[in-house]
């Protein structure tokens, strides 16, 4: 199977941070987007692979042991479900 990864998404307390860390770290070229409300939406531009993006968490991110201040989130593309699997209701 290919790279089922599609998008991955980092929800930050602290986006200027997070930018400058991951950018210098992977190479990644960053571009801001704008969203509603006035917030904005931080693209992942890798070139070849699997992109993403990054934006200040709408919900502070709860600390484990005090030291967490993000999250990953991951989409992945999966095969169809095969039309002989039943649906559950």
């Amino acid at each position: 199977m290919a790279n089922p990864f599609v998008h991955v998404e980092l929800h930050t307390n602290d986006l200027a941070k997070a930018k400058s860390f991951y950018s210098k770290l992977f190479g990644w070229k960053l571009k801001d987007m704008p969203m509603p409300g006035g917030d904005s939406y931080t693209m992942i531009e890798v070139g070849e692979g699997t992109g993403g993006g990054m934006m200040t968490a709408s919900l502070p991110v709860r600390p484990h042991a005090g030291r967490l201040t993000w999250a990953w989130t991951t989409w992945l593309r999966l095969p169809a479900r095969p039309r002989n699997w039943a649906r559950r209701s």
